[in-house]
């Protein structure tokens, strides 16, 4: 966790192919992208799966929150906690094609063979980032 959102956003152009400098007063800065790819199976079928990456920064902050017969209210705790971090979300996916064609055929055997390969495919990009979805 970073301790501030100049801090966080560096960390994010870090993990990004991004040149320049944002502006001092960015908020909300998020980047995402899908880089879809086939996927050999030992069924030949070669499915396209979708690796959606989203790369934002985040904040986090406490919030007490009372629940009483009038409704809810919401109070920020006045703490030191506030923090912030540069956050990557990765959704690997089958596209519509493979749900409606061929997921009904699948044996368990071929089922765990997607898993462990999308498993694959999502590791690199964990660990290297935007590189890792290039090389994966």
């Amino acid at each position: 966790m970073e301790k501030s959102v100049r801090e966080a956003v560096a960390s994010f152009q870090k993990s990004l192919p991004i040149s320049g400098q944002f502006p001092e007063s960015v908020t909300d800065l998020s980047f995402t992208l899908n880089l879809p790819r086939t996927v050999p199976l030992s069924d030949s079928t070669n499915p396209v799966v979708n690796r959606l990456c989203r790369w934002s920064v985040a904040r986090r902050q406490l919030m007490m929150v009372t629940i009483n017969m009038g409704g809810v209210t919401a109070i920020p705790v006045l703490t030191m906690n506030e923090s912030f971090a540069s956050t990557l979300q990765v959704d690997i996916n089958s596209t519509p094609q493979v749900v409606a064609g061929t997921i009904a055929t699948w044996t368990p055997e071929l089922a765990r063979e997607v898993l462990t390969k999308m498993k694959t495919i999502a590791l690199p990009i964990f660990e290297n980032g935007y590189n890792g979805l290039l090389d994966s």
